[in-house]
């Protein structure tokens, strides 16, 4: 899964994918000042993503290895850029986000994984498969609270009664 903050701008448009070596654990902050440093200078940086399993690391679409040694040159934590450019395939496995739950049901129980209601159970009261947001009451609360959040941000903890019920069911059929 990408960091958030910066998915809204990895687009890959055919540009060379250059990989800057960071000090572990600050690669936030690195991307942060290359971002900032690529505005001011104007320069052709297309996409700056942090993938989350690789710590150390930041993909930085450009299209030179010059323009990326030129914004990284100075920068208190970083490394050094890789000469060599890498290819989409070569860290697609890292940057693609599946949700761990793909379809939920009205009345499924999940547990929030993300976001400030981290921890939270609720029960499912609405899916909108076209967004990917499911509406949950809150079982944690006192007052039942209904909270909108993305399918990505949730697990499944006990399926609804009535799944259970029709898979008895057809189970009893197929007998």
């Amino acid at each position: 899964m990408l960091s958030n903050k910066y998915l809204k701008d990895f687009i890959f448009n055919n540009q060379m994918i250059w990989i800057v070596k960071t000090a572990g654990g600050k690669e936030e902050i690195v991307a942060d000042l290359i971002e900032a440093k690529a505005k001011k200078l104007g320069a052709n940086v297309y996409s700056i993503v942090i993938a989350p399993g690789i710590k150390g690391y930041i993909f930085v679409e450009a299209d030179k290895y010059d323009t990326v040694n030129e914004l990284v040159h100075d920068i208190k934590h970083v490394r050094k850029v890789l000469p060599k450019p890498i290819e989409v395939k070569d860290i697609e496995k890292f940057i693609k986000a599946e949700p761990l739950v793909t379809k939920v049901n009205v009345g499924d129980i999940v547990e929030v994984i993300a976001g400030p209601l981290k921890g939270s159970r609720g029960k499912v009261v609405a899916f909108n498969e076209n967004t990917g947001e499911v509406t949950i009451e809150t079982l944690d609360s006192v007052i039942p609270l209904p909270v909108t959040v993305s399918i990505h941000d949730i697990k499944l903890v006990e399926p609804s009664k009535e799944e259970k019920k029709e898979e008895v069911e057809e189970f009893l059929f197929f007998e």
